[in-house]
């Protein structure tokens, strides 16, 4: 699986549609001389003043070891405005199940040195009703540019993403795609994946987290396969408890 997705096929997104959406950069030390020299990114979503949660491979550089740094940036869809709130990361909280080679348990919570004043997103939750609109954009993400994009993804059924995704694991995973369309590619990952619930609010139900192209033979942004998402309701006591820990 390669860990790198983004939206192709889409449209530059209003910060106004996507207030609770925050873009992460990751720095480490790359040749050991004690300075952060080597920077990636991702996207991420708001859930609490103080948590974002994104995609657990965003913690780690691509030789598995952990990164040194995170900063986010939220309130813009231009990283070039200057009104956008830069906060530190003082915690990564890793899911207990994250495997860097199938990618399954593939989320992160990302904890704020100081609160953020983007609203918080609504989670959906495991047994609730949630729908799709179709043409209504769903998902959203940086990918190499400084401009957020956005994109309606059609949610496949299980069985689609598991004939494009090798070891896909319907228990905590999904995937979305427009064929031919739109998609995710390379660039962000963690970057969410929306549906709706009965009164029509969204509600973050994916974490993006790779594309098979690859695995399958095709070019890296080719739209005939869907990305695959980490499901969300699939993680909610993971949030739940990190958020809100458990009396001891």
């Amino acid at each position: 699986p390669q860990a790198s997705t983004s939206i192709v096929g889409g449209q530059t997104a209003d910060i106004d549609d996507w207030p609770s959406i925050a873009f992460l950069l990751t720095a480490w030390d790359g040749d050991g001389d004690g300075q952060l020299d080597t920077q990636a990114q991702c996207t991420g979503t708001v859930i609490a003043p103080q948590w974002i949660v994104s995609a657990a491979h965003c913690a780690f550089r691509p030789d598995g070891r952990g990164v040194d740094a995170m900063v986010t940036v939220t309130g813009v869809g231009d990283l070039n405005d200057p009104s956008g709130e830069p906060i530190a990361v003082d915690q990564l909280v890793v899911h207990p199940g994250w495997d860097p080679g199938s990618l399954t348990g593939d989320a992160l919570l990302i904890h704020l040195r100081s609160p953020s004043s983007a609203p918080s997103h609504a989670v959906a939750q495991p047994g609730g009703e949630y729908f799709t609109h179709a043409n209504v954009a769903n998902a959203a993400g940086w990918g190499g540019t400084d401009l957020l994009k956005e994109a309606w993804l059609a949610l496949q059924d299980d069985d689609t993403c598991a004939h494009f995704a090798p070891g896909f694991d319907a228990a905590t995973q999904t995937c979305a795609g427009t064929p031919n369309t739109s998609g995710a590619c390379k660039g962000d990952s963690g970057g969410p994946l929306l549906a709706f619930d009965a009164n029509g609010a969204p509600v973050l139900w994916g974490l993006t987290s790779y594309g098979p192209q690859l695995g399958l033979g095709m070019k890296v942004c080719e739209l005939k396969a869907p990305a695959v998402f980490s499901w969300v309701p699939a993680f909610s006591k993971f949030i739940s408890d990190t958020l809100n820990p458990p009396s001891q």
